[in-house]
């Protein structure tokens, strides 16, 4: 087979299921599906019903259970904070559905598709770069692997692009973005007070050696993961009163990207997009941390500048 469009034009039309929740799956997996044209109808929770109808305009809405009972394909995207496309992979293979899934970061690959210390590989796996594709090789010997385009990083370097043409000023912000990592390490039943570092203790190494980053900036902005409250790092912003911290207000995050000079975080896959535009960018992992999984290698250490 040779991509996610092979696999699609042999299922009809309305048969074929994308169940998402999550934004970052969903932003992936939206582009794919426009850009190769499947015709399909959609299960979704959480912030993906608002990024499907964004990007894909009207679509055809139906429940879980419709889904099992009309489909022969579901395609779906992976997540952290919701069980639905694990669960429809597992009610899937029960129900004679072939099921593919949609890979939209570099780390935890078997915790993505484990539920209750159960595997439940899809049919396919579905990468979207090198790096990705070599990890899902060595993470699932002799799986079905397929290699696609991510349309949703070159549509939004084509429009990061125009828009910064556009900019009658000239970037002077430095772009900090956040996750919720203390909870994806609950989730895996790791204890959070057990680790080193979590969230805040990189947005406070961050902040510490800010002298060491190599690019000139006059004010930063922190984007909060869509998960996380606007207000959750406001006391770690008032502990530095000298700096000139605001927390983003942009809907998008090409909004945020358009007007920064360079672009940190601890390990948020916001990192391989920043990187994949040509923003310089950095991971704020401490020196107690391991090295960060966003695997591109134009990705630097802030701790091995300071």
């Amino acid at each position: 087979m040779k991509g996610l469009g092979d696999l699609c034009i042999q299922h009809n039309h309305n048969k074929i299921t994308v169940l998402s929740h999550d934004s970052g799956g969903s932003f992936v997996l939206a582009y794919l599906v426009k850009a190769l044209e499947i015709p399909c109808n959609f299960c979704l929770e959480g912030p993906a019903l608002n990024i499907y109808k964004t990007i894909l305009g009207n679509i055809s809405l139906i429940s879980f259970d419709q889904a099992l009972s009309s489909s022969t394909l579901f395609l779906t995207s992976t997540s952290w904070d919701s069980n639905l496309e694990i669960s429809a992979v597992s009610h899937a293979k029960k129900n004679n559905i072939l099921t593919a899934s949609v890979l939209d970061h570099w780390v935890n690959y078997v915790e993505r598709f484990t539920l209750d210390s159960i595997l439940h590989l899809p049919d396919y796996i579905v990468t979207l770069d090198s790096y990705a594709h070599q990890l899902a090789c060595n993470s699932f010997p002799g799986a079905s692997i397929i290699y696609e385009r991510n349309y949703y990083y070159e549509s939004l370097r084509s429009d990061y692009n125009v828009l910064t043409r556009k900019l009658a000023f000239k970037p002077s912000t430095l772009l900090y973005v956040t996750e919720p990592s203390s909870a994806h390490y609950t989730k895996q039943k790791h204890n959070p007070s057990h680790l080193w570092f979590d969230e805040f203790s990189c947005l406070r190494f961050f902040l510490d050696h800010l002298g060491a980053l190599p690019c000139a900036f006059t004010n930063i902005r922190l984007r909060p993961h869509p998960s996380e409250s606007p207000l959750k790092y406001t006391s770690i912003v008032n502990e530095y009163p000298g700096l000139n911290i605001v927390i983003s207000q942009s809907t998008t995050l090409l909004d945020d990207l358009s007007q920064s000079v360079c672009v940190v975080g601890a390990e948020t896959s916001v990192l391989a997009l920043s990187s994949f535009i040509g923003l310089p960018t950095y991971s704020s992992l401490p020196p107690c941390a391991h090295t960060c999984r966003v695997p591109h290698s134009s990705i630097v250490h802030l701790r091995d500048l300071t």
